[in-house]
Parts: structure tokens; C-alpha cells; sequence
């Protein structure tokens, strides 16, 4: 009696060890011609053993690459389809994230180009205004990350560090309150927040 434990590993269980063998058997075919014949009944077989596989797309192309890694890609034949070997099976390059070296992300990167273009207005007045505009911006926009009162100050320091200095607001101009700037804007929230909002305080984070 031989035990599954003697045997070689079955490469893809569900077509079970009559299959495996009918691949080892191919191997052993001394004519090309004569080995397609044989593979295309393999096919046939394999079809019969695992007919839930119709179910996927292109099956019929994922029963020759199935016949071909049960065959440890060594199956020399005129299959119907390429014959996908692990190097052309390669992962494609993970991308990188865009994160074009924020500095401030809670700013984001949009917010950058507003104050470098803020810097190429010539007009003073049209530059003063733009500026305003996009100081009050950018106090929602830190308010939207931090639910905390920010002070204005760190708001004209992050304008004049992302400006290269060249961009100051007076240390008497006021930005607009806290209320005025987050009107019709809901701050961001993570997960255990969302979901207490949804089920109440009640909800346990664990």
C-alpha cells in the first residue's frame, strides 16, 4: 500500500492525483505532435474534474496555465495559449505615492501653489487680498485636522515659512474666528468617531 505521504505533492489539489499523473505521463512523450494531442485531452480532464472553473473569466486560458504549473512550465507542446512562466508572471513595480515633499500636510499641496502664486502678484493690493484669503484658508483647513482653537500666529508663521519670507502678514491683523472659517465644514473624523456618531457614546472602540 503506498500513503499520499509517500507520493509526490499534488500541485493543485482540486484536480486531484489522476490528473498529475496524466501531466507526468505527458512529459514522457517522445513526439511533440503526439504531446499536444495528449495535453488537449488533459484539458478535457481537468474541465470534467473542476467544472466550477467556468464560473471565472477566460477559463479556458487558466486551465492550460494550470496545466502548465502542474507541469513545473516544462511541458514542451503548441498549447493554444502564451505559456505564462513565472518571470512573465512578474508583479508589476509598486508606484510611488505622490507626495511631492509636503511640508505641511494638513495644508496639503494644493494649498502651496496658492501661496507661491500669491507671491507672483505684482499689484499690492490684489496681493494683500489673496493673501487674506488664503491665510483664512488655511486656518479651515489646519481647523479641519485639529478640532483645537489654533492660534493666528502659527498661521502667519506657516505662511512665512512656506513663502521663503517672502509673504508676512502685521501681527495685528485678525483672521476670521474660529466659527466664521469652519462654517458649513465638518472636521475631518477618524473611525472610532464616525462609528460612535453613527451608534452613539455607547459604542466601545474595543
Amino acid at each position: 500500500m503506498i500513503y499520499n505521504t509517500q507520493r509526490t505533492e499534488l500541485k493543485i489539489a482540486e484536480y486531484g492525483r489522476v490528473i498529475q499523473q496524466m501531466v507526468e505521463n505527458a512529459l514522457t512523450i517522445e513526439h511533440k505532435e503526439e504531446r499536444t494531442r495528449y495535453a488537449h485531452t488533459i484539458i478535457y480532464f481537468m474541465l470534467q474534474s473542476n467544472p466550477g472553473i467556468k464560473e471565472t473569466a477566460d477559463y479556458k486560458e487558466k486551465l492550460w496555465d494550470h496545466l502548465f504549473y502542474i507541469a513545473d512550465y516544462k511541458l514542451d507542446i503548441d498549447a493554444p495559449y502564451e505559456v505564462l512562466t513565472p518571470e512573465k508572471k512578474q508583479k508589476p513595480s509598486r508606484l510611488a505615492y505622490p507626495t511631492n515633499n509636503i511640508k505641511y500636510k494638513s495644508y496639503g499641496k494644493a494649498m502651496e501653489k496658492l501661496v507661491q502664486s500669491t507671491i507672483t502678484i505684482e499689484d499690492e493690493e490684489q496681493r494683500a487680498k489673496s493673501l487674506e484669503v488664503t491665510a483664512n484658508l488655511m486656518k479651515r483647513f489646519y481647523l479641519t485636522w485639529n478640532q483645537e482653537a489654533v492660534n493666528d500666529a502659527l498661521i502667519f508663521k506657516h505662511i512665512e515659512e512656506m513663502s521663503g519670507g517672502k509673504l508676512k502678514l502685521d501681527d495685528e491683523f485678525q483672521l476670521k474666528s474660529k466659527q466664521e472659517v469652519m462654517k458649513n465644514t465638518k472636521p475631518m473624523r477618524n473611525d472610532h468617531q464616525k462609528k460612535e456618531q453613527k451608534y452613539g457614546r455607547n459604542y466601545k472602540k474595543y
